[in-house]
């Protein structure tokens, strides 16, 4: 499955939302309403699904679908 669509079924997933609602610009905290336990929740779930490390930082500057795809594919290139 390519890095989009996982990611997008994760938050889907996480913030009961359809996926077709999550487009590639979609923030998830102003328009799907995401808090931070479902930032955090979110974040462990790629970690784990991925094989990679999201640090605090980084996840702070993530608001959107492209944002997180772009920063899992830049982390999965580099190992």
């Amino acid at each position: 499955m390519p890095v989009l669509e996982g990611v997008r079924s994760v938050i889907a997933e996480v913030l009961g939302v359809k996926e077709d609602k999550i487009g590639a610009t979609t923030d998830l905290v102003a328009e799907l309403d995401a808090d931070s336990l479902d930032i955090v929740e979110i974040d462990g779930i790629l970690e784990e699904k991925y094989g990679i490390e999201i640090t605090d930082d980084d996840l702070e500057e993530m608001k959107c679908l492209r944002d997180i795809v772009d920063y899992v594919e830049g982390r999965i290139k580099v190992k």
